[in-house]
């Protein structure tokens, strides 16, 4: 591996408090942080920071504001794992920083990084994706490499190892879209098929399969799958026609169909219209209709569904103060959402921060974030 390329990092001069928020493309969430990408190319990442994964040269003091994060020139992306971030440079290339306990940061030593670094021998990269300890590269090629945890198979190089150089998934190529959850990995080819590695203790990865699969497979039980995205033990997809499927683990009524019990065969959830986004937390699901509504179900202990109270729902329900929805994303117990006029909702568990409405206080309903 070339010379681990230290970038620097620091904090956004804070604004005026009069600036005007910033123009939000993208947003992004796991574990107990969040992140935005701006129209500029600016990168916002805010939420827990015990192993520096907010990227301000600081560690073990929690970020309650979105805190801007230099040493990457122009984002493209950003992807939240556990406890570590990725960045997608607008030249291709890739930076993280936050834990590297399994060498996630794509560089050898488990010490951890307060600011990005560069990930070496990575170019020409279309999209990212980060799990629990391990982290995906798209490239634009459609080859799929994989670096970090590979205790369960997530990484697809046929090991059962972690690894801090990126690694070629086996046996897979021609993919358009990549995705990474807790230890599993996720990977949509180009003719819509859906291909799966990692753990599948839950059948979260499909029926038949082994409990660890090393290797990407196809999992045949369904196609036309245009978004997957996965929670702890569970996997929700979205096929082209606007419908959405989930199987795996059924605790707290996460899989949503109205059938109790585990399931590794894909069914069919209904919501009100056609779907156009999808993201799972741990034990709960968030969808995008393309009206602009949001639909959730699953646990709601920690006010993760929006709907105001804490029970939970088996069956998809409205949030319905949420309306004109263009993106939403999931973490472990928090939402946010991106609505058409570029205001930011965030709900849910807010113990580090991650809501970014300057408290601590979970919410059950959404509150609005300001990103400047």
């Amino acid at each position: 591996m070339a010379a681990m390329v230290l970038a620097a990092a620091f904090l956004y001069a804070l604004t005026a408090s009069c600036a005007a928020p910033a123009q939000i493309v993208r947003v992004e969430a796991n574990g107990c942080n969040s992140a935005v990408v701006t129209a500029g190319g600016d990168l916002w990442v805010w939420g827990y920071n015990y192993t520096g994964q907010v990227g301000d040269g600081t560690k073990e003091n929690n970020r309650n504001v979105p805190l801007g994060v230099r040493g990457i020139g122009k984002a493209a992306e950003v992807a939240v794992g556990y406890n570590h971030t990725l960045a997608l440079a607008q030249d291709g290339s890739v930076y993280a920083w936050g834990s590297n306990e399994y060498g996630q940061l794509g560089v050898a030593g488990s010490q951890c990084s307060t600011v990005p670094i560069k990930v070496p021998g990575l170019e020409d990269v279309a999209a990212i994706a980060a799990g629990q300890g391990h982290s995906i590269a798209l490239k634009s090629d459609g080859s799929v490499w994989c670096w970090g945890d590979g205790r369960f198979g997530q990484l697809g190089d046929g090991a059962r190892a972690s690894s801090p150089a990126p690694v070629r998934a086996e046996g897979i190529d021609d993919v358009v879209f990549v995705e990474a959850s807790s230890y599993m990995s996720y990977a949509i080819k180009r003719d819509g098929t859906l291909w799966v590695w990692g753990l599948n203790a839950s059948g979260q990865l499909g029926r038949g399969l082994d409990k660890y699969v090393f290797k990407p497979v196809q999992n045949s039980e369904i196609e036309g799958v245009v978004r997957v995205t996965g929670g702890a033990s569970h996997s929700m997809a979205l096929k082209e026609d606007g419908t959405v499927w989930t199987w795996g683990k059924d605790e707290k009524g996460r899989l949503g169909t109205g059938k109790a019990g585990d399931s590794g065969v894909p069914a069919m959830v209904a919501i009100g219209g056609k779907a156009i986004d999808i993201d799972a937390g741990s034990d709960f699901n968030m969808v995008l209709a393309d009206d602009g509504s949001v639909w959730a179900w699953g646990d709601n202990s920690l006010g993760q569904l929006g709907t105001g109270g804490k029970a939970g729902l088996s069956a998809p329900a409205k949030v319905g103060s949420l309306k004109k929805i263009t993106a939403i994303r999931c973490g472990t117990h928090h939402v946010l959402a991106l609505a058409e006029n570029g205001d930011l909702w965030a709900w849910g568990w807010n113990i580090m921060g991650q809501l970014g409405d300057k408290s601590y206080v979970d919410r059950n309903k959404p509150v609005k974030v300001t990103v400047k």
